[in-house]
């Protein structure tokens, strides 16, 4: 969870990462590019040359992101 929501402006790129520790952990597969919400609004995931285990968007530790417009 963030502290604070966080405001996306239109046509940006945004990281969202955590910090996982302990032991290795199994992650989620079969992530998807791009989301259409039921009101319009487009999300495309790309993968971030931040990740350093491995994980992409097709497989990653994020399991999903709440939005509301």
């Amino acid at each position: 969870m963030f502290d604070e929501p966080v405001l996306l402006q239109l046509g940006w790129w945004y990281v969202a990462w955590a910090r996982v520790s302990g032991p290795s952990s199994d992650c989620g597969s079969h992530g998807q590019a791009t989301i259409t919400t039921d009101d319009g609004v487009v999300f495309q995931f790309k993968s971030s040359k931040k990740s350093n285990n491995g994980t992409d968007v097709n497989a990653g530790q994020i399991p999903q992101l709440l939005s509301y417009t």
